[in-house]
């Protein structure tokens, strides 16, 4: 399968693959390029946990009859978490904009470099997408994606990581996904990995099977996907107060946030599925990174439980005891001595996870702005 979006020399500009009718005003582009425009159809507004801002539910309609809508799928609000990586959001926003569907929006929350972001976007607008530059100070991963959710003014939200490519149809199969469900719905899918380069040589983070499933509401949360590559019905993702900003990537958690996320979502009811067609692309990470990850991940699961032990939460003794399960026999299939030294680390941060958790206790949503 083609990998839309590669990396080119000059990523400020735009990919050569964008629709030749890019640069066209909406009303004059063919049938089926149309982008839907969200207009608010309602004043109701969502409590939404301990701390963020509760902020009005809109509706997304199409501003034309479009095969979107044809197709019974509804317009989607992507959002990219992005910090110090322009080519690489260069490289994901081009193929999110040169896919078989457009979202209504994109929005691009920035705790990096605000002017080279800025510069990135700049270069895309012709693409007819709206594209919103939402600045934050460096919080960590949850905290952006908390703030890209609350911004967002579509029902349906497509998060992906900015290291990602989505393949083609990645905003058609989310929101075609969503227009078939009824109810609040999570949907996860693929990654794979994108060819090696330079040191950047190992798999990080896949997601291979073909193979859709919809998920008990007891299932582990860690086999449902990644934080990633996953699409979600905005009020059940506000309902729940979104993502604990204590946990991921650039916090003290230092991982486990989609974990923790996946976990009170289907427990507040949502529907979860994986769906293979959901498809991104993920860059490969260094021999060294992929070492740190180790530790780092199993230290975000126990950080996770922890905190559910101390908050009280029935299904979390059973959550660890799946997780240890789980990760000793992997130890014990093992073929090479590296497989059990990464599982070890594994195992060793979940140990010290778990106590961070346990002394941080419940879940605390932090307010994004």
């Amino acid at each position: 399968m083609p990998v839309q979006g590669q990396l080119r020399s000059d990523p400020l500009s735009p990919a050569p693959g964008l629709p030749a009718h890019a640069d066209q005003p909406i009303a004059h582009r063919p049938l089926g390029h149309h982008s839907a425009k969200c207009v608010r159809a309602s004043r109701t507004t969502a409590r939404v946990g301990a701390g963020l801002v509760a902020v009005p539910l809109r509706d997304c309609q199409p501003d034309l009859v479009t095969r979107l809508e044809a197709n019974r799928s509804a317009p989607v609000s992507v959002v990219i978490s992005t910090l110090g990586r322009p080519r690489e959001l260069a490289r994901c926003l081009d193929a999110i904009l040169s896919g078989t569907r457009v979202p209504s929006e994109v929005v691009v929350v920035d705790q990096g470099d605000v002017r080279a972001t800025a510069t990135i976007l700049a270069a895309r607008r012709s693409a007819g997408v709206p594209l919103v530059h939402v600045t934050q100070s460096r919080r960590g991963l949850a905290a952006s994606q908390n703030a890209g959710v609350a911004r967002a003014e579509c029902a349906v939200v497509a998060i992906v990581d900015d290291d990602c490519v989505p393949d083609a149809r990645w905003v058609e199969v989310a929101a075609a996904e969503h227009a078939r469900t009824p109810g609040p719905l999570l949907v996860t899918g693929r990654v794979l990995p994108l060819p090696p380069s330079g040191d950047r040589v190992l798999p990080l983070s896949s997601r291979t099977s073909t193979a859709r499933v919809t998920f008990p509401p007891d299932a582990m949360p860690w086999d449902i996907g990644t934080g990633g590559n996953f699409s979600v019905t905005r009020t059940a993702y506000l309902q729940i107060g979104g993502n604990d900003e204590r946990l991921g990537t650039g916090t003290p958690g230092r991982a486990g946030n989609d974990i923790d996320l996946f976990h009170r979502l289907m427990r507040a009811g949502t529907r979860a599925l994986f769906e293979p067609d959901l498809l991104v692309f993920h860059e490969r990470a260094t021999p060294s990174e992929h070492r740190a990850r180790r530790w780092s991940y199993g230290f975000g699961v126990g950080v996770c439980v922890g905190s559910w032990l101390s908050d009280g939460d029935q299904s979390s003794l059973t959550v660890l005891r799946g997780w240890l399960t789980m990760r000793a026999r992997l130890i014990l299939r093992a073929r090479r001595p590296q497989t059990v030294v990464a599982e070890t680390r594994v195992l060793l941060g979940t140990v010290h996870g778990l106590w961070h958790g346990w002394r941080i206790g419940g879940v605390v949503v932090q307010q994004s702005t």
